[in-house]
């Protein structure tokens, strides 16, 4: 919860594009409303401490059920995706957040994966469907 140590829990509605609003707009998790939701490691299971640590390195997070893709870079690594929230690690997070970010990408999702997701027009994204957007040259 709000009172607790450990790193933020980040949720897809926290996420707009290039922007992470964790402690900004409130969230609600398991049926409570946390302004600044974070994560005891501690009490989490061993394989759920394992799944954590992978996942506190720089990264991009991605929301999922949007209209448009939605990315946020974290580049120190401190934040924690609650599911659906995509993790994409790499090497070269200022090449991928331009290339999430551009309108080509978001149309060419579209394309592929119309009415996937929740709303009429939400798509439900996946690491595969990212992965395959085409890359322009640098």
């Amino acid at each position: 919860g709000d009172d607790r140590s450990g790193p933020p829990l980040v949720t897809s509605g926290l996420i707009d594009p290039g922007v992470c609003h964790w402690g900004d707009r409130p969230v609600t998790f398991a049926k409570q409303r946390y302004t600044a939701p974070r994560v005891a490691l501690d009490e989490l299971s061993p394989s759920m401490q394992r799944w954590a640590a992978q996942r506190l390195v720089p990264k991009i997070l991605i929301a999922n059920q949007t209209r448009t893709i939605e990315a946020v870079h974290d580049a120190a690594g401190e934040w924690l995706p609650m599911v659906p929230v995509i993790t994409c690690v790499t090497d070269e997070p200022e090449r991928v957040m331009r290339v999430l970010s551009s309108s080509s990408a978001t149309e060419w999702v579209h394309r592929r994966a119309a009415g996937s997701g929740l709303g009429a027009g939400s798509v439900r994204l996946s690491p595969r469907l990212l992965a395959s957007i085409p890359l322009p040259d640098r």
